[in-house]
């Protein structure tokens, strides 16, 4: 086995593991990772850790299962072309230079969540989202795709306390949506619930609650059409919980949809709750 990567003071960043064909330095940035190499055998699993033995900030460690995306239908040697009822695929970003856009095959993810949080109180709580978005431009483009991605704003944000009192941020004339004065997030960020991006905590006194996360960040027009009009972009968020420099946790933050669903509308508009099936 190979080592992949060094070491950085600062890690930031994902990584994305296939199964392939062959060992060639091709990337998704390639039409030829998508006819030449990549494969469609779900046998891969896995997990990650993290590891922060550093006094000053809190010795603790968490982990969690990877992010398990399924080629559907299974099998096939590379550069085969399957029918899929997928709408779009979780490569469909890259996939623009392949001869189908569904080439990849690979369930989408879902844009809205509902993470746990923790802040505050007597053990002094945090709880970190570490997330994942789908870029607006692919990275061919720089520096205009690392222009556009810089500041990719969230639909909307909505925190809940234990008591169901919802917060969430508001400017005049303006409601739960996000409002266009808050400044957005890059594709892979760490979020701490106490930030300016998510709405304060309620007058209640609970220190503890859920968020409704809708991390879409309004779709592009380099992401295949869906329906004739821009499908939502797609995420993971993953809930860190901490305390006294000893104590974490890790999730998977509770998805409200799959890849599959339509956008989920502004809380002005509809109840938030699990997305709708989608119209065949």
């Amino acid at each position: 086995m190979n080592r992949v990567g060094g070491t950085h003071p600062n890690a930031i960043g994902y990584a994305t593991v296939d199964v392939v064909a062959n060992c060639r330095p091709t990337s998704p940035l390639s039409a030829d990772y998508f006819t030449k190499e990549i494969l469609f055998d779900n046998v891969l699993t896995g997990d990650y850790q993290h590891i922060n033995p550093y006094p000053v900030t809190g010795n603790y460690a968490g982990g969690s299962p990877l992010v398990h995306i399924r080629a559907i239908p299974e099998g096939g040697a590379a550069g085969t072309f399957a029918v899929t009822n997928l709408p779009f695929t979780f490569y469909d970003l890259y996939t623009a230079g392949a001869p189908w856009r569904t080439q990849d095959r690979r369930q989408p993810l879902p844009s809205a969540f509902m993470p746990r949080f923790i802040q505050g109180g007597l053990g002094a709580f945090n709880t970190n989202l570490e997330i994942w978005r789908e870029a607006f431009a692919a990275p061919t483009i720089c520096p205009l795709a690392y222009t556009s991605n810089s500041d990719m704003k969230f639909a909307e944000v909505v925190r809940f306390d234990e008591h169901e009192n919802p917060t969430y941020h508001s400017e005049v004339g303006g409601g739960p949506p996000f409002p266009p004065s808050v400044k957005g997030a890059p594709p892979v960020s760490t979020l701490n619930t106490a930030s300016s991006l998510v709405p304060p905590l309620s007058s209640s006194g609970d220190v503890g609650g859920w968020l409704f996360f809708n991390a879409n960040n309004g779709g592009s027009r380099a992401y295949s059409p869906v329906r004739n009009q821009l499908r939502p972009s797609q995420a993971w968020i993953v809930t860190s919980m901490y305390a006294e420099g000893r104590y974490a946790v890790e999730m998977d933050a509770l998805a409200v949809g799959n890849g599959c669903s339509p956008a989920a509308p502004p809380s002005t508009r509809a109840p938030i709750g699990p997305a709708p099936n989608p119209n065949p």
